[in-house]
């Protein structure tokens, strides 16, 4: 009796291991930046949807509280300071001594969850920043009605900018509500602030797309922001020069590039060159001791530095 020689089972050579990782690596290297550019996008849709639905919770506040208009809380318009996060557990943020300071820019946001026109707070993160939901709980922890709280608990429960609310100049034009000109930016991914590497204030109109990255929001890791405007539209936009007005960046490629009012920020001067002519393109001015400088100002607050 024969038998045939046993047959060796043939293994991948070391080449073969070799050229099928760099395949696998190739796939990956081609996959993997689609499926999160693809992530990002479903991000960016969900984050302008949230802002459209702050916006529709101003409008309903102000329909329930007309004529006072959007939701803000006691104010000073002989001061330009503004403020954030202040009062978190006061049940009653209008009374004279409340612990929520005047001039709040986060607490008038706030009032639309104490009022119940924003009931779930998780509409105020943005799925792409490293923000969370606020808890909807007192200091110590224990859960509480959202009429007993009077501001967001900190910075982290916040991803959005708004107008400010609290414009000292031009009172017998400015109003808080909806009949602000319709291409005004009213909402946006939060204001970046300065810091490390952002400077809301660095960059002019018609600067490189590096540098005016510098003003760009964190949520979407640096490469622009969702803004709303008061006429309800929204857009991702790749720079913050998309205000009011426009400006003339004198550049070898676009010679009138149109830009507006760079929205994290005050405009330092007048809104007019001598000639007449608008002038946006200048470096703005940021802080909690600055207010708008003209009537349509956009200066959305705050930032992720407070």
């Amino acid at each position: 009796m024969s038998f045939a020689p046993f047959a060796r089972r043939r293994g991948f050579t070391f080449i073969e291991l070799l050229v099928a990782i760099i395949i696998f690596a190739l796939i990956l290297a081609c996959v993997v930046p689609y499926v999160l550019a693809s992530r990002e996008a479903s991000r960016r849709v969900q984050c302008q949807n949230n802002l459209r639905l702050i916006f529709y919770g101003m409008a309903n506040y102000q329909k329930a509280n007309h004529p006072l208009g959007y939701p803000r809380t006691r104010f000073d318009l002989k001061q330009a300071a503004w403020t954030a996060y202040t009062g978190a557990d006061e049940a009653n943020p209008f009374r004279a001594d409340s612990s929520v300071a005047v001039n709040d820019v986060t607490a008038s946001l706030w009032l639309m969850v104490r009022t119940g026109y924003l009931p779930d707070t998780s509409v105020f993160v943005c799925p792409s920043s490293d923000r969370v939901r606020d808890p909807m709980t007192n200091l110590a922890g224990a859960k509480v009605k959202p009429d007993q709280r009077g501001n967001f608990r900190s910075h982290r429960h916040l991803a959005y900018s708004i107008l400010s609310p609290f414009n000292p100049l031009d009172q017998d034009t400015w109003a808080w509500n909806d009949t602000l000109p319709s291409e005004v930016a009213l909402l946006s991914d939060m204001n970046p602030g300065v810091g490390g590497d952002d400077d809301v204030a660095a960059p002019q109109a018609g600067d490189d797309a590096k540098r005016l990255q510098l003003a760009n929001s964190r949520n979407h890791g640096k490469r622009g922001q969702n803004v709303l405007y008061a006429g309800g539209n929204v857009a991702f936009v790749p720079h913050a020069f998309v205000g009011m007005g426009y400006a003339r960046a004198e550049t070898q490629n676009k010679p009138s590039l149109k830009m507006g009012d760079n929205i994290f920020t005050s405009l330092r001067g007048p809104p007019k060159t001598p000639d007449g002519a608008p002038l946006f393109d200048g470096p703005g001015v940021f802080g909690t001791n600055v207010a708008p400088s003209w009537t349509y100002d956009s200066y959305l607050i705050p930032s992720d530095d407070q």
